[in-house]
């Protein structure tokens, strides 16, 4: 089992191609996270950004093409689907 550093309510445990998400030790959600690295880092962004695992894991994917954006980038526009990183509109795919 895995504690977040930046706040211990936070908790991962990573087995196989599955990570499986607790928040004061209650379950929240499973998602598949391949790499043991990605698996790292989504739980200390969940922690930080107090959003859905799910929801970071889509902020991660999100920023691959974007040298030098992390999740802390990504907000969600005031209409629920456009994306801006650093202010700027993602275009949709």
């Amino acid at each position: 089992m895995w504690i977040s550093k930046t706040n211990t309510n936070y908790s991962a445990r990573h087995v196989g191609l599955k990570m499986r998400f607790f928040y004061k030790e209650e379950f929240v959600c499973e998602l598949r996270v391949v790499r043991y690295r990605k698996a790292r880092n989504m739980l200390e962004d969940w922690a930080r950004l107090q959003i859905p695992p799910a929801q970071v894991l889509d902020y991660q994917n999100l920023i691959k093409g974007y040298v030098g954006a992390t999740v802390d980038d990504v907000t969600l526009g005031k209409d629920g689907k456009t994306y801006y990183i650093n202010g700027k509109a993602l275009e949709p795919s």
